[in-house]
């Protein structure tokens, strides 16, 4: 989502829109390590060993994306939906916010 289109408070997330503009690339690039894997093909490094990530992380690694920051922008993004809700139900129902609790 652009910065132009977010919501009011919406938290920043620049780990997840570099994770969307590298989004076709990731695809090809990915589908070309699931194949290997399911030609059982491993990728080793120079002295032979296994190099021991996931697909996941290899992409990650490839496209300098932070996977922890990428969880922790997603979970600032419920955390933020959740207020969102949280407010919208209580100007419906006239209830606060402390009446209710948290979901965590």
């Amino acid at each position: 989502m652009s910065n132009a289109n977010r919501p009011e408070g919406y938290p920043e997330t620049p780990e997840l829109d570099k994770l969307r503009g590298v989004k076709d690339q990731s695809q090809t690039v990915g589908g070309f390590l699931e194949w290997v894997h399911d030609n059982h093909w491993k990728l080793v490094t120079f002295r032979g060993n296994d190099v021991g990530l996931s697909i996941e992380q290899l992409l990650a690694h490839y496209f300098k994306i932070d996977l922890a920051k990428v969880s922790a922008e997603k979970d600032a993004i419920v955390e933020w939906q959740y207020r969102q809700n949280e407010a919208r139900a209580s100007t419906q129902t006239g209830a606060s916010s402390e009446d209710r609790t948290h979901p965590t």
